[in-house]
């Protein structure tokens, strides 16, 4: 059962240095612009299930910024 723990610890303190990096991205301007816009993004992507929908958008605002903060 301690292995659990330091699983999600572990995932928990991988993810807050994400958030920690995307935040510093938005901050500093230097997020990368989009080629398209969302809805193109997503049509290529095709995603089949809802999980892929919400990685797929997931990974479009995380490469592209989406104008805000998601993770909120």
């Amino acid at each position: 059962m301690s292995g659990d723990i330091e699983d999600l610890r572990q995932q928990f303190e991988d993810l807050e240095a994400r958030v920690a990096e995307l935040e510093n991205k938005v901050a500093s301007g230097k997020v990368e612009q989009a080629s398209s816009g969302l809805r193109e993004f997503y049509d290529k992507a095709d995603p089949s299930t809802h999980v892929e929908r919400a990685v797929v958008i997931g990974h479009y605002l995380e490469k592209y910024g989406g104008g805000g903060q998601f993770h909120q």
